[in-house]
């Protein structure tokens, strides 16, 4: 069964892909009960979908159980309708270069060989993860997860945060945190510099999660 044409949004830090229930709705998709996963701040419950094929641009995606959600939440926090979220199941099976400053992201078949010259190497962590490694300041370098689909430039787990004293000394200030269950709470400061690969970023806003 296919999805018809729908916006989505890309993001690596889901394992699966996403259908909001609204949407599922209108295209009469065949959903059981069964999903439960972690969002950002809590666990979320949804349900899953009968075998559908999804194709991004002119790449046959493979078939794929996705999961429905509400999403509505998601979208009032990100100022738009989200009707689908593209996951990590559909993106491991590609080569991905995405041009930030440009707001594009260039897809190829593994076949096809790299679609980019500057790169930075993305490893899948055993849970097939996607992740980069990366340095904060001056401390141990760190395996980071990759995830285009978060507007955080960067997001500290509270255990990181608090065993590296990543925001001492910062000015830390109060955010929202905003996932499929909801909105949460977090701080949010400014880190002086993070280096991936050859890159010097300097300035970073990062954001340190605080879990229900």
């Amino acid at each position: 069964m296919s999805l018809g044409k729908r916006a989505a949004i890309i993001d690596s830090g889901a394992s699966r892909t996403l259908i909001d229930r609204q949407v599922a709705t209108e295209l009469s998709l065949g959903v059981r009960p069964g999903f439960v996963g972690t969002g950002v701040t809590a666990r979320v419950q949804g349900d899953l979908t009968q075998p559908i094929t999804i194709t991004l641009g002119d790449l046959k995606m493979v078939t794929v159980t996705a999961v429905v959600l509400d999403l509505s939440q998601l979208s009032r926090a990100a100022g738009r309708p989200i009707g689908v979220v593209v996951g990590r199941e559909l993106l491991d099976s590609l080569m991905s270069d995405f041009d930030f400053p440009h707001r594009r992201v260039m897809f190829a078949g593994r076949s096809e060989g790299a679609v980019g010259r500057d790169r930075v190497e993305v490893r899948l962590s055993e849970g097939r993860v996607p992740q980069v490694l990366l340095r904060i300041g001056d401390r141990s370098p760190i395996q980071a997860t990759f995830d285009p689909g978060s507007d955080a430039p960067a997001v500290l787990s509270p255990d990181y945060a608090e065993h590296a004293g990543v925001l001492r000394g910062l000015a830390v200030s109060t955010v929202a945190s905003a996932g499929v269950e909801g909105v949460g709470g977090g701080q949010v400061a400014v880190l002086p510099e993070i280096c991936i690969g050859r890159e010097r970023l300097k300035s970073v806003p990062v954001e340190r999660t605080i879990r229900a």
